[in-house]
């Protein structure tokens, strides 16, 4: 007789099913506004580069004199993912960022050339109960007025989001059961 599963044990309860979430769709509509973009994505951080990608720099001669000098190794804690980095400008900017505020890697290298964070960002993939979900970072000014004015924003599927306007956002925060103090009306 084989022993009871788990969820079969005296004390123990089925755990219930994975909870369904809503999906956006907007994600995969994001494109790079580039120099017509109020802000730029590369300012304020030292811009992390992954292993692979520093590896590719060091075979393209366009980059090489740049190693240890504007791509520095991570002396700290080198990770796969943050191997090296690109230090600021005194400006606060990405030191290959152009005149145009785009990035002179990709429009000499192409964009096979950047790192990951770069070739990613804005974008955020996450699993959830074995399923991919795809957002953006709403830190990039494009991928806010996307996310944040989509009128169907979780997609056919979640009603509260398919209000208009005003509407729309009371019904998400009743949603949401917020406390009945954040339920009133504030000034910003």
């Amino acid at each position: 007789m084989p022993p009871p599963s788990p969820a079969r044990l005296p004390g123990r309860s089925i755990p219930p099913p994975p909870r369904e979430y809503p999906r956006p769709d907007y994600a995969e509509r994001f494109r790079c506004i580039g120099s017509a973009c109020e802000d730029t994505c590369c300012a304020g951080w030292g811009v992390p580069i992954d292993r692979a990608t520093y590896e590719k720099y060091r075979s393209v001669d366009g980059l090489k004199p740049h190693l240890g000098t504007l791509i520095v190794l991570n002396a700290d804690r080198p990770t796969t993912s943050d191997y090296a980095r690109i230090p600021l400008t005194a400006g606060g900017a990405c030191s290959f960022l152009d005149a145009e505020r785009m990035c002179g890697i990709e429009k000499q290298h192409g964009p096979e050339m950047l790192s990951s964070t770069c070739a990613t960002y804005p974008r955020a993939v996450s699993s959830n109960a074995g399923r991919v979900e795809k957002a953006l970072n709403l830190s990039c000014p494009e991928a806010a007025r996307l996310t944040l004015l989509d009128a169907n924003l979780l997609g056919e599927s979640y009603a509260p989001w398919r209000a208009p306007g005003a509407e729309r956002y009371a019904a998400v925060r009743d949603a949401a059961s917020l406390p009945p103090t954040w339920r009133s009306p504030r000034p910003c």
